[in-house]
């Protein structure tokens, strides 16, 4: 086992290019995680992607001030990348989208000292509405959201169908938390189709009732 360790080491450390090694090093993680125990976790296979490659996703709430900015960098530069970037990949175009860990992306991909313009990934393979749910879990484990930035992505989801009972359950909110987003945001076309009870009515003879 050890001697066929070694061959594969040497052989990677004897490739020219750190594209090539990248390349390797991405080939033999995915196949030992295909063999893994422990391939349900994402972890268990960081992938190392360029920089160029990985997007933002358009409806993340969550912002990070310049100065938590620098000491996010300076964090990295004295430990080193401790967590990788979350994200799913577009099989079409092969970009990945961050569903997690936007600012690490940021603050690696400018800092050609940190790891030399290559980003490391952690695939999942989520739908959209699963992208959505699981930024949140990310940002509210961590911080706190713009309210106007979170109603957006709120109105995304209404948009897109998502139900306020499996979006409330998704986002850790309550029910009576995601109406106040509603209300605080401006939602107003959400709340049209409505079902609104009568404050009263006149019966026959012209006569208010309560």
């Amino acid at each position: 086992m050890q001697t066929h360790i070694n061959a594969l080491v040497a052989a990677i450390a004897a490739l020219p290019t750190l594209d090539e090694k990248a390349d390797a090093l991405n080939a033999i993680r995915g196949a030992l995680h295909e063999v893994s125990p422990f391939k349900d976790h994402p972890t268990d296979f960081t992938k190392w992607v360029k920089a160029e490659s990985v997007q933002a996703n358009d409806y993340n709430p969550n912002k990070v001030a310049r100065p938590e900015m620098k000491l996010l960098e300076d964090s990295i530069l004295m430990s080193g990348i401790t967590m990788n970037v979350v994200a799913v990949e577009d099989k079409d175009s092969g970009a990945h989208i961050v569903v997690d860990g936007f600012h690490r992306k940021t603050v690696i991909s400018n800092n050609a000292k940190i790891s030399n313009g290559y980003i490391p990934l952690s695939v999942v393979g989520h739908n959209m509405a699963q992208r959505r749910a699981a930024t949140i879990a990310h940002n509210r484990a961590r911080g706190k959201h713009e309210v106007e930035l979170m109603a957006a992505m709120l109105d995304g989801a209404l948009q897109d169908g998502e139900s306020e009972s499996k979006i409330a359950k998704h986002w850790g909110m309550q029910a009576e938390e995601l109406l106040r987003l509603k209300r605080e945001a401006g939602i107003g076309s959400h709340f049209a189709k409505q079902p609104h009870s009568k404050a009263w009515v006149r019966d026959t003879n012209d006569a208010v009732l309560k």
